[in-house]
């Protein structure tokens, strides 16, 4: 997750203290808000995988900011969220290809947000 110091060296901070948008930087990819209705949900939880490493993400102007990690040769998704409890929360491990067309899923709108975990 791109903190918020980081955000501000990448030209990205909240525009307006009152409604917390953000500036978008314009370098990563923006998912729809919101899946499709019949879009297949993926199962989400608060176990954070031990030294993972970000590969891809998406544009941290939205409150909402997932990220494509590799952890000792698996894969998986992490979705940060600003506005709920719990934060951060994590779907996977797979493979590369299955994680790269859940991925690419994400970014279309074609997988929906599912259950979070209770925090």
């Amino acid at each position: 997750m791109t903190t918020h110091a980081e955000s501000k060296r990448q030209g990205c901070e909240p525009t307006s203290p009152e409604t917390d948008t953000w500036s978008c930087p314009g370098h990563s990819p923006h998912p729809p808000l919101r899946a499709g209705r019949q879009a297949p949900s993926l199962d989400w939880t608060t176990d954070e995988p031990s030294q993972s490493r970000t590969l891809k993400h998406t544009c941290p102007c939205r409150p909402t900011v997932y990220e494509f990690l590799a952890t000792g040769g698996c894969y998986r998704i992490r979705r940060t969220d600003r506005d709920t409890l719990p934060r951060e929360v994590y779907a996977g491990p797979w493979r590369r290809r299955v994680a790269e067309d859940i991925w690419e899923s994400i970014l279309t709108g074609d997988v929906g947000l599912g259950r979070l975990p209770d925090h």
